[in-house]
C-alpha cells in the first residue's frame, strides 16, 4: 500500500509539473519563424538614391482603442469631419505584438510566425522602417513605455520609450527643422493599460483615451497646413470588462482616421484590414512594397501607383507560396501549429492511467463506466460553471490576469464542493476491496482525458492546435487547470479524500 501511494504521488507531481509548465509556455509555443518558402524567395532590387519628395508621415498608434471609441478621444468636430475614417479588422490572435508586425510588414501571423506577445527578437520580414531607410527616409520612434517597436523594427534615427518626458520628446521631434523626409511612429499605451485594469466600459478607460486625444489634437493643430500625412489607428479593441486576444468582435475591430493634403474623406463606410496599413505607408513614403505583404493600399489615402505595385508584389508572394491564377493568395497561406510536448505528455499519461488502472479495477465486481462517470464529475462540473460565469471563452480571458486566476480558483473550489455533494447524493462509491490509490489515479486520468479530447480535436498529435479555432485552443488552458486541480487534490492528503474517496 505504501509503495502504491508513493507511486500515486509521483504520478501526481509529474502531471502537476507538466500542466504548470504547459500553462506558462502555452502562449510562447505559438511563435516561430516565417515559413520555409519565404526564405527561398529571391531578393528584389531596391530603389535607392535621394529621399523622394513629399511630406512627412506620422503613424499614431492608440493602443487598445475600441472601434466605437473614437468619440472618447474628444477630437475637435472639424478635425473629425475632414478625416478619412475606416474600420480595421485586426489580426488573430488579437494581441499587440502580432498587430504591430502586421502594420509594418503587411503580413499576417501565419507568415511572420509571431502569434502572441511571447515572441522575442526582431521581425524577420520586410518592413516599412527598413524600406524607408533604404530610401534615405529617417524614422523616429516615440512611445510612452513600450519598447517592443524598437525590438521588432529598425533602424531608428531617434528612440524614446518611456512615459517620462514623452510630451517633451514629441514636441522636440516635430519642432526639428532637419532636412529630408521623415517617418514618425508615435505610440501611447495608457489607454490599453486602463482597459486591462478597469475594462473598456470604465470611466478610467475614457479618461485615459481623452488624455491621448489631447495629444492628437495638439499634433493636428501643429501639422495643419503642412504636407504631413497623419494616420491614427488602434492595434486591437477591448472587452467591456477588459481583455483582448480572442476573436470577439469588440477586440478584432479597430478604428483608423487619417489627415493630409492628399487624403480624401469618404462618406461611404470603409472597411479594411490591419495588413493593409503597410502598403499604404509604403505608398505615402514612396518606398518599395514590403515583399511579404498580403495587403492592399487604402483608397483615398495612398497614391494611385501604390495599388498596382502592391498587386504585383502580392502576385510574386502568391507564386512563392505555391498559388496559381485559379487559387487566391489567402488559400495558400500556411497554418501555424504549436508543439507543446509537456502538455501532450501529461494528457497522454493521464489517458494511459485511466485505461490501465480502470482495466485492472474492473476485474472486480463493479462496472468501469460508473467509475469513469463518477471521477469525471469534477471536470464536468468545473466546465459547466466556467461556461456560465466566464464571458470570454478565448485568449481574451487570460489577459484579465489576476482577476481571471482568482475567478478560476473560486470555480475550482466550488466545483469540488458540488462534486462531493453529487457523489454522496448518487451514492457512487468504490466497492469493498478497491483501494483509494486506484481511485485517485482514475481521478487524475479523468482530468487528463479531457485535455486529450481537446488536444486531439485540434490536431495536437500532428504538432499542436491550429489557431483557426480560438475557443477550443483556449480549452487547452482550461485543461491545464483541471490537471493541476486534480493532481493537487491527490497530493493533499494522499488524494484529496474529501473529493475522491469514500
Amino acid at each position: 500500500m505504501k509503495r502504491r501511494r508513493w507511486l500515486v504521488a509521483s504520478v501526481a507531481v509529474s502531471l502537476l509539473g507538466a500542466a504548470v509548465f504547459h500553462g506558462f509556455t502555452f502562449m510562447a509555443s505559438y511563435n516561430a519563424g516565417p515559413p520555409a518558402p519565404l526564405w527561398s524567395q529571391p531578393d528584389l532590387p531596391r530603389r535607392a538614391g535621394a529621399p523622394p519628395l513629399g511630406g512627412d508621415v506620422v503613424l499614431f498608434v492608440v493602443d487598445g482603442l475600441i472601434a466605437d471609441g473614437v468619440g472618447l478621444l474628444e477630437l475637435r468636430e472639424d478635425d473629425v469631419q475632414r478625416a478619412q475614417r475606416c474600420e480595421l479588422r485586426t489580426v488573430y490572435p488579437s494581441f499587440s505584438r502580432p498587430s504591430y508586425v502586421a502594420m509594418l510588414t503587411g503580413a499576417p501571423p501565419t507568415l511572420t510566425g509571431i502569434h502572441t506577445n511571447g515572441h522575442r527578437g526582431p521581425a524577420l520580414l520586410d518592413h516599412v522602417v527598413e524600406l524607408a531607410a533604404a530610401r534615405g527616409i529617417r524614422s523616429h520612434l516615440i512611445t510612452d513605455g513600450v519598447d517592443w517597436w524598437d525590438a521588432l523594427f529598425g533602424p531608428w534615427e531617434t528612440v524614446h520609450v518611456e512615459a517620462r518626458g514623452f510630451d517633451d520628446a514629441l514636441q522636440a521631434a516635430f519642432s526639428s527643422r532637419a532636412r529630408g523626409r521623415r517617418f514618425f511612429l508615435v505610440h501611447m499605451v495608457i489607454g490599453d493599460d486602463a482597459g486591462h485594469a478597469h475594462g473598456a466600459a470604465s470611466d478610467e478607460y475614457a479618461v485615459a483615451m481623452r488624455r491621448i486625444g489631447e495629444r492628437i489634437t495638439r499634433l493636428l493643430r501643429r501639422l495643419r497646413g503642412t504636407s504631413t500625412t497623419m494616420i491614427v489607428l488602434s492595434d486591437h479593441g477591448h472587452l467591456g470588462r477588459g481583455g483582448h486576444g480572442g476573436p470577439e468582435p469588440a477586440v478584432v475591430r479597430a478604428p483608423l482616421l487619417a489627415w493630409g493634403p492628399a487624403v480624401t474623406p469618404r462618406g461611404a463606410r470603409c472597411e479594411r484590414r490591419t495588413v493593409d496599413v503597410a502598403s499604404t505607408l509604403a505608398g505615402l513614403l514612396q518606398t518599395d512594397m514590403p515583399r511579404h505583404s498580403i495587403g492592399a493600399p487604402i483608397a483615398g489615402l495612398a497614391p494611385a501607383w501604390a495599388r498596382g505595385a502592391a498587386a504585383r508584389q502580392r502576385q510574386r508572394l502568391a507564386t512563392t507560396l505555391g498559388a496559381t491564377h485559379e487559387t487566391p493568395l489567402e488559400a495558400v497561406l500556411p497554418a501555424r501549429r504549436a508543439a507543446s510536448t509537456p502538455g501532450g505528455l501529461a494528457a497522454a499519461l493521464g489517458w494511459a492511467l485511466l485505461v490501465l488502472v480502470g482495466f485492472r479495477l474492473t476485474m472486480g465486481q463493479w462496472p468501469l463506466l460508473r467509475e469513469i462517470l463518477s471521477n469525471s464529475l469534477f471536470s464536468a462540473t468545473f466546465i459547466a460553471l466556467y461556461a456560465v460565469v466566464e464571458p470570454a471563452l478565448s485568449f481574451s480571458a487570460v489577459w484579465v490576469q489576476r482577476e481571471w486566476l482568482l475567478r478560476i480558483a473560486v470555480l475550482v473550489a466550488l466545483a469540488m464542493g458540488i462534486t462531493v455533494a453529487l457523489r454522496r447524493l448518487l451514492g457512487w462509491r468504490l466497492p469493498a476491496g478497491a483501494d483509494d490509490s486506484g481511485e485517485q489515479i482514475l481521478s487524475l486520468g479523468a482530468a487528463g482525458a479531457l485535455v486529450v479530447t481537446a488536444w486531439g480535436l485540434h490536431g495536437s498529435w500532428a504538432g499542436g492546435p491550429t489557431l483557426g479555432d480560438p475557443h477550443s485552443a483556449f480549452a487547452l488552458i482550461v485543461g491545464d487547470v483541471l490537471v493541476i486541480a486534480a493532481a493537487s487534490a491527490t497530493l493533499i492528503g494522499w488524494g484529496g479524500r474529501a473529493l475522491f474517496t469514500r
